[in-house]
């Protein structure tokens, strides 16, 4: 992404609301729940099975 396109979208979204602990812990669980899936997806890419 280059500089433009990230300041289009920061402009867009704008910069983050304060969250409580409670909510930093909730996207801190789904994001890593994110990434664990993609992993396994990339693994099951490589194997060449069906995701």
């Amino acid at each position: 992404m280059n500089q433009e396109s990230f300041e289009e979208v920061f402009t867009y979204i704008g910069p983050s609301t304060p969250q409580s602990s409670e909510e930093v812990k909730k996207s801190e669980r789904i994001q890593k729940m994110a990434l664990e899936d993609l992993e396994t997806r990339i693994r099951r890419a490589r194997l060449g099975l069906p995701f």
